[in-house]
């Protein structure tokens, strides 16, 4: 999830991209939802996996469009902090 411009193509994905992606979705509360059809589930559930995909990327710089739209305002507060801790802990811009 998220970590294609890291996979190799002739060795495919490592444990360690699978330990990223899964402690992005685990962050963003989406683990649960990793067995469900992106079709299926609320718009707010799809913020949250579209969140965790990008953070799999461990990127320097994130660009960020709307992403607190249809979430409520509990998980808009836990992904606000969510940032406010990665630009901290992981030199995030």
């Amino acid at each position: 999830m998220g970590r294609l411009p890291y996979i190799s193509r002739l060795k495919g994905e490592t444990l360690e991209d699978y330990r990223i992606s899964r402690e992005a979705m685990k962050k963003t509360k989406s683990l649960p939802l990793s067995e469900n059809n992106i079709q299926e589930i609320s718009g707010g559930e799809r913020q949250r996996v579209f969140m965790a995909k990008a953070l799999a990327q461990t990127p320097q710089l994130l660009l960020l469009d709307e992403f607190t739209s249809h979430l409520d305002l509990n998980f808009r507060y836990e992904m606000l902090n969510l940032l406010k801790k990665s630009l901290t802990e992981n030199s995030l811009s």
